[in-house]
């Protein structure tokens, strides 16, 4: 059955109300001693009741139907350092009832998605979908720390089981913070490709490391003390290579702002950016000339600290 995944996330899911932001802020208390937890040998299967559901722990999770139309999703997300490994059990979707799961690398909300579709590269799927009484055969593994699983089951009596695992991601790019404080690295290993750390929640952006955009013997002939400067006033060599702050009201890359843009070799600095938006990007661009790499340090913005900073270093949406 050829179904397009984002067509049914879009459409399917919003024609039922489907909102998530308000779903991932109750779970997010929760993840915070979860994440990273080893799966035990033999892990107990829960069943899953609530329309919108989220995980961050591996185990295996059963989804079964009550006879509704109703499309649901359920949110998996990793530590910062894997990826997120799909492996349906059992399966049993009746096509003729209009019956599909689709399986997403990546985070779908209300039509947005991230990673961007020109951030995930040409290799792997994006996204597979699934109908019938035979189990898939193929174990999903997303290239990031998030997938999704959507599914509707109209007919009586069908569902699905799916076991998740975390396995660790040599080289992890696309990255969702499950929680609103974290530090997190972005490199390219001088790849063309685009890193992004998203988060649901207004930052506080604090970069501890930034090389972008510079060659070695440049680096190795800087001190390496001056402050952080705007992509504007960077090498003209270098003016491909940026660490963009993005903010928006939605995940999507079009659907945010870019608020800095930042590039060349600052190993000591401590820059703080405050981005009071639903959603946070920080996005690190790479032509594939340059071994780029930026650290950066998320917490929520404290207001006391808005007061006094410039305002040049706060954005709003």
């Amino acid at each position: 059955m050829a179904f397009y995944f984002v067509l049914f996330s879009s459409l399917a899911l919003s024609a039922y109300g489907y909102t998530v932001p308000e779903q991932f802020l109750e779970y997010y208390n929760e993840l915070e001693g979860n994440l990273g937890n080893k799966m035990a040998l033999n892990p107990a299967k829960e069943q899953l009741t609530e329309c919108i559901e989220m995980r961050g722990e591996p185990g295996v999770y059963q989804v079964s139907s009550a006879g509704q139309q109703m499309a649901c999703g359920i949110f998996l997300v990793g530590p910062v350092d894997a990826q997120v490994e799909i492996d349906f059990l059992t399966f049993d979707v009746d096509c003729k009832d209009g019956g599909i799961v689709g399986v997403l690398d990546g985070w779908e909300q209300n039509g947005a998605v991230f990673p961007d579709a020109e951030d995930m590269g040409q290799d792997g799927v994006r996204h597979l979908t699934y109908c019938g009484h035979n189990r898939p055969k193929h174990v999903f593994r997303s290239t990031g720390n998030m997938a999704l699983v959507q599914y509707r089951l109209p007919g009586a009596a069908t569902g699905f089981i799916i076991r998740v695992t975390f396995p660790t991601n040599p080289r992890p790019c696309n990255i969702v913070s499950a929680l609103p404080e974290g530090k997190f690295t972005l490199r390219n290993y001088g790849l063309k490709v685009n890193c992004s750390v998203m988060a649901m929640y207004p930052e506080r952006l604090t970069f501890t490391y930034v090389n972008v955009g510079v060659n070695e013997a440049l680096k190795a002939g800087s001190h390496a003390i001056s402050a952080l400067k705007p992509s504007g006033k960077c090498s003209a060599g270098s003016k491909e290579d940026v660490v963009e702050i993005r903010g928006g009201g939605a995940i999507e890359l079009k659907r945010t702002s870019v608020f800095k843009k930042y590039c060349g070799f600052h190993p000591f600095t401590r820059e703080s950016h405050n981005v009071l938006c639903g959603a946070t990007i920080v996005r690190l661009v790479s032509s594939g000339k340059y071994d780029n790499m930026v650290n950066v340090e998320l917490a929520e913005p404290l207001e006391e600290s808005l007061s006094d900073m410039e305002m040049d270093k706060i954005s709003t949406c």
